[in-house]
């Protein structure tokens, strides 16, 4: 997303552009998203500034901007490491799914084959009890 910006022609090239308001400064910013979208992040973003604005009155509209871009980026790089996090569990389940899957196929080798022994003793037996 960016402020907009027209091509030669004056068009945005098909993108969505939404008008927005953060810190009360409106802006037309275009994106490859919907137009929904774009007004959700903002409105978002927007949120996050007035808070910061709230909290701190003395604050400059600078260093809230700052502030706010600092607390946004944590949240996002907190949110990456999850999903790597995430991802490295997934993982680790998935070798473990697979590991007991083949753990299984033993088992029924196994059972399949105390089954034919079975079989077989109940045969001699019943030959021997002839």
């Amino acid at each position: 997303m960016s402020t907009e910006k027209k091509n030669n022609n004056g068009k945005n090239d098909g993108r969505a552009s939404a008008e927005v308001t953060i810190l009360g400064e409106n802006l037309v910013v275009v994106g490859n998203s919907s137009v929904e979208y774009i007004k959700s992040v903002a409105d978002f973003v927007n949120k996050k500034m007035m808070e910061l604005n709230r909290n701190y009155p003395r604050m400059s509209r600078n260093k809230i901007i700052a502030l706010g871009a600092m607390n946004l980026a944590d949240e996002l790089i907190k949110a990456l490491q999850e999903v790597e996090l995430l991802k490295k569990k997934i993982k680790q389940i998935e070798e473990e799914k697979k590991q007991m899957e083949e753990e299984l196929q033993q088992a029924k080798k196994l059972a399949q084959h105390y089954q034919n022994e079975y079989e077989e003793l109940v045969l001699l037996l019943e030959e021997v009890e002839e």
